[in-house]
């Protein structure tokens, strides 16, 4: 009777039982000292294997949070780089904490929105933003930022349903509310961070997902909220007609 062969390696059933019956025997022939010693390297590998495995999973979870607060619900389940906050020039204008004085209304290239801010208010578009289309910042640690992608699909309970999921995926205290935006159902979320407050606000319009996303100090948002609610109001999902982006004076 032919031995069966282990296609993956090459070696007979016979011969891996001769090998395995071979390193028992050779176990039962050491010391008790020399047992305890291959015991205890044996435990130490298994720990650090255990323990690598756990580092992974908790750096994988720590990156997913960060993504998540940072930058908001992915509509599109594409993957997307962590930008750090960028450098925004100091504005010391008083009338950069005005709304309806002297402002300026950016509207991006393909119209899908016009949103207005203070004009002495810093604008950065680019890749450099990724993955928002455009991001303004004020003084201090104010900012607002906004971010628009095709939607999979006009369902607004599957919004709230794909954001209640990242909240317990992550365990991350959003204090998701619904509400209503320019007659559209939308979802309000708060989350306070260590230095800082995230108020983001996500609906469905025109075949796109909005993404909106208002920033300040952790002990300065309360101060804030109102002024940068007033801006997230001046939001317009549009259509507009498209044309080269730009920031522009208010008419």
């Amino acid at each position: 009777m032919t031995d069966r062969v282990d296609p993956s390696s090459g070696v007979s059933a016979a011969d891996l039982s001769t090998r395995s019956s071979s390193r028992r025997k050779g176990f039962l022939r050491l010391s008790g000292r020399e047992k305890r010693a291959l015991s205890r390297r044996v435990q130490s590998k298994f720990q650090s294997d255990m323990k690598s495995n756990s580092m992974v999973k908790w750096m994988a979870l720590a990156a997913g949070v960060a993504l998540v607060i940072a930058l908001g619900v992915d509509l599109t389940k594409q993957a997307q780089r962590y930008r750090k906050r960028p450098i925004f020039p100091a504005v010391n204008d008083p009338l950069a904490l005005a709304l309806g004085i002297k402002d300026r209304t950016y509207q991006d290239s393909m119209g899908r929105f016009r949103i207005t801010v203070p004009q002495v208010w810093a604008v950065l578009t680019g890749v450099d933003i990724a993955p928002f289309d455009v991001r303004f910042g004020g003084p201090g640690d104010l900012e607002v930022s906004v971010r628009v992608s095709p939607a999979s699909h006009n369902r607004f309970d599957l919004l709230l349903r794909e954001i209640g999921k990242i909240e317990d995926t992550y365990g991350v205290n959003m204090n998701i509310q619904t509400n209503t935006f320019r007659g559209l159902p939308c979802v309000i979320r708060t989350t306070r961070m260590t230095r800082r407050t995230v108020r983001a606000l996500d609906f469905l319009a025109n075949g796109n997902a909005h993404h909106l996303q208002a920033v300040a100090g952790r002990e300065g948002f309360e101060k804030s909220e109102v002024f940068l609610t007033e801006i997230l109001k001046t939001y317009d999902p549009g259509p507009f007609d498209q044309g080269e982006e730009g920031v522009h004076p208010m008419p």
